[in-house]
């Protein structure tokens, strides 16, 4: 989870990442358009300001070319002065001073205008209008002049609604270098600039850099460019020092150029005015994107906390499990010193929800849980296990707290306790260990009240205390563990068969096979040991298919050599028969024997109808098609009842030597084995009684006509060979 967290933000900052790129790629275009559109801009106005002048032009030609005929006649003079609605004032001089002395020619620049030339000279302040005016002059052909000072505002209007972008400087200049318009200064700016030639004034300085720019982008001088009719665009630097992108335009006809530059600092201003929006629109997006991550990377994290508590608690009680617990006391915060230890257990709890659904099983659960929790505040802690067991750890100092609380609650269960609709009084059972945590760790101190609360359920006592001969059990019961393996490899294990015979004949109709242990470390290990130990550690599966092919294999042999027909009975567990591969084991070890199904009796225990019951009815059905028989074994300790009975392909039942020990001296007894063989008859199964050790026990059954009865009356367990001699007699006397 902690990977996925980092691989979210890395995904976020590569997100972010990869929106920076792309605004960094729309700027770019951006900039590629803004820096086009201002080109664009700059040769439009000069397009502009080119039809204009040249229509200007053109119209005062006519007016001067008029005036001309009209011979200084006032009245036609005015009239067509009144058709320029931006003309200033008319003067026409042949001497050099214009419009009362406030424009002034040299004589040698006078000659050197051809006649019918319009021109432009440069720009002055007019008192008579207070304004500044731009005049155009015209050389008659009799060698005086005439000048018309019109109005440059129009002009100005012109370059500004002419161009979509602001910030423009616009500059018109006669070729000869008088100013003519500059659109970057004020009036207050114009006396000084406007009234001299500009090569001598203080622009003089930034053409001569235009003159090398130009020099150096078109290989043409300023005044060659100048004499042509050219247009070209570059960058420029001003006399201020900042960089502007220029374009330039000449009119050679009327001797003028137009300049129009465009700063740096305004093109990036503009651009970032464009590129707020990009900027926005990055830092929303990737503010949005980082409260969508972060809202994510919290419900990831809360999930994340969700499924770390439901992995370490219990989904029913909310308690701590015992694996959490294992975890977290041997790794994250290990505990030190004396503790009690208690393991709670719910004895026979699947019948509870097999009886009465788990709906039932869960309240119960539930109402221990909650009783429990009352007594155990921290520093004791509650754990509860798979299935119906609970865990105490308790410090020394509060054990005694503990110890008066699981008394209450065994005596508390003893009494009807109501769980929704239904009554129950559940059989509780209970272990104790203290151990010192510093000198052994968590896990064995588990295995010690494990094995506690074992032994109060095998010895059916409510509560049972760790001692040191179960000390020595533990460690009788990890060697066996240990060497399991090994026997089963080294082919340690034997059979033994004990015969069963008829009562009313004494004639062998069967035997059983048991299982033996010679363990070539521990010496002989009775099946209870062994057998329990292969189930909890998983390897009953190999033990189970090792006796099975033993006992099949010596099946076929006694059977040879006695020439009699009689059953072989073979005990499974309950594991085997959930196994995937049991029936294909079963099939290939009968199969590869040639031994018919019909003398093999597959016994099963009551406690298999507690798991996977449908499984097992199609299994057993399966094995009764197959002709195997299938025998039921303790019938009457655990949790068979008559309608299994009925509805499952049960062969034989067998009855527990716990009910056949007193049968000859407890009425109570008799009577109930007496109801069991008669159930046998009216279902008509197959009654087997095992543990007959007297004779008086033997008449008893056989005046109930039991079908077969084992015990050492008549023989013990008896090796192959043994056994085999056993059969070979005629009969048994069973008198």
């Amino acid at each position: 989870m902690h990977k996925l967290r980092k691989n979210v933000w890395l995904l976020f900052i590569a997100a972010v990442f990869l929106s920076i790129l792309l605004a960094l790629a729309m700027t770019v275009y951006t900039w590629d358009k803004h820096f086009f559109a201002i080109k664009s801009d700059l040769i439009h106005v000069h397009a502009l300001a080119e039809n204009y002048l040249s229509a200007k032009f053109g119209k005062l030609k006519n007016a001067f070319q008029l005036i001309d005929k009209a011979d200084n006649n006032q009245d036609q003079v005015s009239l067509i002065l009144s058709t320029f609605i931006d003309t200033i004032d008319f003067d026409r001089n042949s001497g050099t001073s214009f419009f009362q002395g406030h424009l002034t020619f040299d004589r040698d620049y006078l000659e050197k205008q051809e006649p019918e030339q319009v021109f432009f000279k440069n720009s002055f302040y007019y008192p008579a209008h207070k304004q500044w005016v731009a005049p155009i002059c015209y050389r008659f052909n009799a060698g005086d002049t005439g000048c018309f000072a019109i109005d440059i505002k129009d002009l100005t209007v012109l370059f500004t609604k002419g161009t979509k972008t602001t910030g423009i400087i616009h500059v018109i200049s006669t070729t000869d270098y008088w100013l003519i318009h500059n659109s970057s200064l004020d009036e207050d700016q114009f006396e000084t600039l406007y009234t001299t030639n500009m090569m001598r004034g203080p622009l003089g300085k930034l053409l001569e850099s235009h003159s090398k720019t130009i020099k150096e982008e078109i290989g043409l001088s300023l005044d060659e460019f100048l004499a042509g009719e050219n247009s070209h665009s570059y960058k420029q630097r001003l006399r201020t020092g900042e960089r502007a992108l220029f374009n330039f335009s000449t009119m050679p006809a009327y001797k003028i150029f137009i300049a129009s530059g465009y700063t740096y600092s305004e093109i990036w201003r503009q651009f970032l005015n464009y590129t707020y929006g990009i900027i926005l629109l990055t830092i929303g997006f990737n503010l949005v994107l980082f409260l969508l991550f972060r809202r994510y990377d919290k419900l990831n994290e809360m999930h994340r906390l969700d499924l770390e508590y439901k992995s370490k608690h219990d989904g029913l009680t909310g308690l701590l499990t015992r694996r959490a617990s294992e975890q977290m006391f041997m790794e994250e915060h290990p505990i030190n010193g004396t503790h009690l230890f208690a393991a709670i257990s719910i004895n026979k709890f699947n019948l509870i929800n097999e009886r009465f659904g788990h709906h039932v099983g869960d309240l119960l659960l539930q109402y221990i849980s909650n009783y429990l929790k009352n007594y155990c505040a921290d520093p004791c802690y509650l754990i509860r296990d798979i299935g119906p067991d609970f865990f105490i750890i308790s410090p020394e100092s509060e054990s005694d707290k503990i110890e008066l609380a699981i008394e209450h609650l065994l005596e508390n269960m003893r009494k009807p306790i109501a769980m929704g609709d239904v009554i129950l009084r559940p059989n509780i059972k209970a272990g104790v260990f203290r151990g010192d945590l510093s000198s052994m760790s968590y896990r064995e101190a588990l295995k010690c009240v494990d094995l506690a609360l074992w032994k109060a359920k095998k010895e059916q006592v409510n509560l049972y205390a760790y001692t040191e001969e179960t000390h020595e059990l533990v460690l009788q019961r990890s060697r066996i563990r240990e060497l399991l393996d090994e026997g089963i490899a080294n082919h340690e294990f034997h059979l033994v068969y004990q015969p069963q015979v008829d009562p009313k004949t004494g004639i062998l109709n069967g035997i059983e096979a048991l299982a033996r242990w010679n363990c070539a470390k521990l010496g002989f290990i009775p099946p209870d040991q062994f057998i329990e130990i292969a189930e909890e550690s998983g390897l009953i599966l190999d033990l189970g298919r090792e006796l099975t092919a033993i006992a099949i294999n010596d099946f076929k042999d006694i059977l040879a050599k006695t020439n009699k027909e009689f059953t072989l009975s073979i005990n499974f567990s309950i594991y085997q028969f959930l196994s995937d591969t049991f029936l294909n084991d079963i099939d290939e070890f009968v199969g590869n024997s040639g031994i018919p199904p019909k003398l093999l009796t597959l016994e099963i225990t009551e406690s298999i109808f507690v798991e996977e019951l449908a499984y097992i009815k199609k299994l057993l059905l399966q094995l009764h098609e197959r002709g195997f028989h299938i025998s039921l074994d303790d019938f009457g300790t655990g949790y068979s009842s008559l309608s299994m009975l009925s509805k499952l392909p049960i062969d034989e039942i067998k009855i527990d030597k716990s009910f056949i020990d007193n049968i000859h001296r407890s009425r109570p007894d008799y009577m109930l084995v007496r109801n069991i063989l008669a159930i046998g008859e009216t279902l008509d199964v197959k009654v087997v009684a095992e543990g007959i050790e007297h004779s008086d026990q033997a008449d008893i059954l056989k005046k109930h006509h039991c079908h077969s009865i084992q015990g050492y009356l008549y023989s013990k367990p008896l090796p192959k060979d043994e056994i085999i001699a056993f059969a070979n007699k005629n009969s048994i006397n069973t008198k």
